[in-house]
């Protein structure tokens, strides 16, 4: 059995790539991650960020109305002796007050620029949009097995003498394949969009001082293998689930309705209620599909958090147990690939029906 899973496995590529679903779905994906990107970028050239900060003094008693910007502190700075010695003192805190809000509002521009240039581009779009990945993932292989009920194709393959359990173990290998290689397109679409707005912010000023920052970047070339390496291995179960709901209802439609229901009223509906109502859902909390996904990847995560949001100052992100996370996704993996299995094994096929 286990001598044939290479072999079905090629087949089942081969006939993965010749459907036009999942060069759409790639598209699509692509799509959506360029718009966020070059979202970013539009802020980030903006540079609404440092316009934004602004802060006025005014005194009807001197006939005097000052207004700032974070422009003007980086320039040549406040000439004083141009005010008369009553407006100095509250000048001078303004000052102060409007330095601190500007190197805030600094490091956070100059971290959008670090998650537009490589290799931080490769992460933040990623931890933005897994959601929309994992259903992209649970409708692909939702349908890769429920359309060989659909077509009838699945009587003839058998006819053969293909073990079911390889033929299935051909099916998940074949679409963890496709998710990486999935991953690694759009990736690749990122690292050149990124090279475009790096050389497009060239001479901005901004990018000479991020280049001569010191210390290490919030997001390093580690950072990027661990979060795509590790989202490869944390979506595995949602692969699993569409191909179990597939071979349950031996439908893509009804398996594909299933999933989204259970990704966008479980999981995102219903999660979060339990989380906000009642304590002793945290007790199980880590165990919730969702939650083990989310702590698994919770190193990406909290480079997203320090990097875009953070202040430089302690985070307040709390790191999970990432052991018990692996563990639970595994757990995941062996019921969910058993319970397919199961369902698979024990069907008599028939001929084609309706999708």
């Amino acid at each position: 059995m286990i001598a044939s899973i290479p072999r079905l496995a090629r087949w089942e590529w081969f006939k993965l790539r010749s459907r036009r679903m999942p060069w759409v779905m790639l598209l699509v994906a692509a799509l959506v991650v360029q718009l966020m990107f070059w979202g970013v970028f539009a802020f980030y050239a903006s540079g609404v960020l440092l316009q934004s900060m602004s802060s006025s003094y005014s005194s009807e008693r001197l006939d005097l109305e000052i207004s700032l910007t974070c422009a003007d502190l980086q320039g040549e700075g406040i000439a004083y002796d141009d005010y008369a010695p009553e407006a100095q003192a509250e000048l001078r805190q303004m000052v102060d007050d409007m330095s601190l809000a500007c190197d805030a509002a600094l490091q956070q521009h100059r971290a959008l620029r670090e998650a537009l240039t490589l290799p931080g581009s490769l992460v933040v779009p990623w931890v933005l949009i897994q959601g929309f990945w994992v259903v992209l993932l649970m409708i692909l292989s939702a349908s890769t097995v429920g359309v060989e009920y659909g077509w009838g194709t699945l009587r003839m393959v058998l006819a053969k003498g293909v073990n079911r359990s390889a033929f299935m173990a051909a099916k998940f290998l074949t679409l963890a394949g496709m998710n990486i290689a999935g991953m690694l397109a759009v990736a690749a679409s990122l690292a050149v969009s990124s090279l475009i707005a790096t050389a497009l912010t060239a001479n901005d000023g901004d990018g000479a001082a991020v280049a001569a920052a010191p210390g290490a970047p919030a997001i390093d070339w580690g950072t990027v293998a661990r979060m795509l390496g590790g989202a490869m291995y944390g979506w595995l179960p949602y692969i699993l689930l569409g191909m179990f709901l597939a071979a349950v209802t031996r439908s893509s439609a009804t398996a594909i309705s299933l999933a989204l229901g259970y990704y966008i009223l479980g999981e995102q509906v219903l999660a979060t209620v339990l989380s906000g109502l009642f304590e002793w859902y945290e007790t199980i909390r880590p165990y919730v599909l969702v939650h083990a996904v989310d702590d698994w990847l919770a190193d990406a995560a909290m480079q997203l958090s320090i990097g875009i949001g953070g202040d430089g100052g302690p985070s307040l992100f709390i790191e999970p147990d990432r052991l018990r996370a692996f563990l639970v996704l595994l757990g995941y993996i062996v019921v969910l690939g058993s319970a397919t299995l199961w369902a698979f094994r024990r069907q008599d096929m028939a001929g084609a029906r309706d999708a």
